[in-house]
């Protein structure tokens, strides 16, 4: 039954006339359809308001957690570690900045390619695919015999594990209604934040004690769960409507009313979308979505700047123990052979550092909720760009810590609340690629910023903070130049302009 069933779907559609399907399947398909007027047609979006919330969307995000679990937290790993293999291998100074460079590059352009694809194949299906291939190249890194496959293997590592956060992200608030979408941004945020977290909270337990492969190797762990757990899930409906699979669409939307305990109405039928252009990058630069493009843009930038940035930067001042205007005058290869890894109180201070994301995450969910998107992400652009300035005036390690903990907060409130304008402004048609997209000059903003403070490091770690500075009042300029308010929007489904056929087979 079960391989009669599924063949059955896979002839049906367009190419059924090349598989042999059978002519009266279709013509009944289509009188089907003719009898349904298009004003009775329903949306997904109106099914999932006559839904509700109930454990259908709860398990789909314990499920999407476990994806979004160890999406940063590559890249914590790759910082810290670094300070382990520097001797190991002797690394120098030119490898270590590519290596930076290309692991960031490549998280970033996972993002990309993986977004674009999710909006022709699926989210489902994209992120079965990454999983197995992100287990495949971290284990491979742990094993690696030089610095040369371990370059290869980590950067290959960051670049499928770069398509967690559009992917799963995008996939969370789209399986529930417009009214609690952003309960599914929030909860796939907070892991993500909580995955960075737990990186520093088993480096403090193991990573002195059981060595750097076998730290890469526990980080793992959460993939194999992620497997399972996305496997069980049904594709978006979302998407399948929009792809014009609305026989799918409906399935995976009785999937959702059974586990919520709701009786799926009978004789549904979905508005019928039929040549929708899907995933294409251009459609962003459209006039409808122009403006909000480009803002979204340079906001990701200029505050990716800044948190990727500090992430590279704290593990050398906590090692180097310098900060502001006195840690000017370092010289260009004074760390060349200085082998001194992160002691426990090191690993302490970058743990609670790192804290800041969680904490930060749950207050830009409930400020958003309560005040809107707009005016707590102009407060934390402001409050970033005023505490950055404090970095100029260290008086000692505690004190730059302690700023960085409260930058670090700001900044993910700004990007928390900024994710959720924009899952909240782009069609399920380009959700994936505007993601994607935007975070792509973001994440590469990240990349920049980590060469520049591998490098300028070495001459002055005052010119890293005064960069830092820079990005954050650029952030702060494009937050107060966006005034759109989302917060009530309701999800669309396709691109109002788009030369596409609606209600017709």
């Amino acid at each position: 039954y079960f391989i009669q069933s599924n063949l059955s779907r896979m002839i049906k559609g367009p190419k059924a006339a090349q598989y042999g399907a059978v002519e009266q399947d279709q013509s009944e398909e289509t009188s089907e359809i003719i009898s349904v007027p298009d004003s009775e047609r329903k949306t997904v979006e109106e099914l999932f308001d006559e839904l509700g919330l109930g454990r259908a969307q709860f398990f789909s995000w314990i499920a999407l957690m476990t994806v979004c679990l160890y999406n940063v937290s590559e890249l914590n790993t790759t910082f810290i570690i670094i300070k382990y293999i520097r001797c190991e291998w002797n690394l120098g100074f030119f490898f270590e900045l590519a290596f930076t460079a290309s692991v960031s590059f490549f998280f970033a352009s996972g993002g990309l390619i993986f977004g674009m694809l999710s909006d022709h194949f699926g989210r489902r299906r994209v992120i079965l695919l990454t999983i197995p291939l992100y287990i495949l190249s971290t284990f491979l890194s742990s094993l690696s015999t030089n610095k040369w496959m371990f370059l290869v293997t980590k950067a290959s590592a960051s670049f499928f594990v770069g398509s967690n956060y559009p992917v799963g992200t995008v996939f969370s608030a789209e399986i529930t209604s417009s009214k609690y979408k952003g309960n599914g941004i929030f909860l796939a945020s907070i892991t993500s934040s909580i995955g960075s977290l737990l990186v520093a909270l088993l480096a403090f337990f193991f990573l002195n004690n059981v060595g750097w492969r076998w730290f890469v190797v526990i980080i793992t762990c959460p993939a194999f769960v992620s497997i399972v757990a996305v496997f069980c899930l049904p594709e978006s409906p979302r998407f399948l409507a929009v792809s014009g699979r609305n026989e799918e669409a409906i399935e995976a939307m009785e999937r959702f009313y059974y586990w919520n305990n709701h009786t799926f109405p009978a004789d549904t039928k979905l508005i019928k979308y039929s040549n929708v252009t899907r995933g294409n990058i251009r459609d962003l630069l459209k006039p409808k979505f122009r403006k909000e493009t480009i803002l979204l843009t340079v906001m990701y930038i200029g505050n990716f700047y800044i948190y990727f940035g500090l992430i590279a930067y704290l593990p050398f001042a906590l090692n180097d123990r310098i900060c502001g205007l006195h840690s000017q005058f370092t010289t260009v290869f004074s760390r060349k052979n200085d082998c001194r890894t992160l002691t426990q109180d090191d690993l302490a201070q970058l743990f609670m550092i790192t804290s800041a994301s969680t904490m930060a995450v749950l207050a830009g969910f409930f400020s958003a909720n309560k005040l809107g998107r707009n005016i707590p992400m102009k407060v934390a652009g402001l409050l970033s760009f005023l505490f950055s300035l404090t970095l100029l005036f260290c008086v000692n390690l505690p004190f730059t810590g302690s700023v960085y903990f409260i930058i670090k907060f700001l900044s993910s409130v700004y990007n928390f609340i900024v994710s959720v304008i924009m899952l909240e402004i782009y069609p399920t048609v380009v959700r994936n690629t505007a993601a994607g997209f935007i975070n792509f000059w973001g994440k590469s903003s990240g990349a920049l910023s980590t060469v520049l403070v591998h490098s300028l490091y070495q001459l002055s770690p005052l010119s890293v903070t005064i960069f830092f500075i820079v990005a954050a009042f650029g952030s702060l300029v494009m937050g107060c130049l966006w005034t759109r308010e989302t917060k009530d929007a309701r999800y669309e489904e396709i691109i109002e302009e788009c030369e596409c056929t609606v209600g017709q087979d």
